[in-house]
């Protein structure tokens, strides 16, 4: 493969991580509000398990101002 290749999918890597991360995020904030509401249906240990998907996504990312090109 050529670089640029290569980028291109470093770049469809980046994304899809990016995508993962929104949507662990989206499921801790509905667990916090669920659980500050009673709600029953959830639980804190699925509040953590969500935490740390998004911990392990996160850490897989590079920092915000680097770009996938260097």
């Amino acid at each position: 493969m050529d670089q640029a290749t290569d980028t291109a999918l470093e770049k469809d890597a980046i994304a899809e991580l990016r995508r993962r991360e929104q949507g662990c995020l989206a499921r801790v904030t509905s667990i916090k509000r669920k659980l500050a509401g009673g709600s029953h249906a959830v639980s804190e240990a699925d509040l953590l398990r969500w935490e740390n998907e998004l911990a392990e996504v996160r850490a897989k990312l590079p920092p915000a101002n680097e770009s996938a090109i260097n």
